[in-house]
């Protein structure tokens, strides 16, 4: 689901959607299990301005 192409940048997710492939979509997102690093990447910073890698760790 991150992996992008390298020409037009674009997921397997955006592919799929593109040519109307709801089984593929439906497949691609129910495999999907989020990582630490890609959840550290795209979270938001804590109220008192500390990383969220800091309340992973405790």
């Amino acid at each position: 689901v991150t992996r992008a192409d390298y020409l037009s940048g674009r997921t397997a997710l955006h592919f799929a959607a593109v040519n109307g492939h709801a089984r593929c979509i439906r497949l691609v997102v129910s495999d999907y299990i989020p990582s630490e690093p890609y959840d550290l990447i795209t979270s938001p910073v804590c109220s008192d301005k500390s990383s969220m890698k800091q309340k992973y760790d405790k």
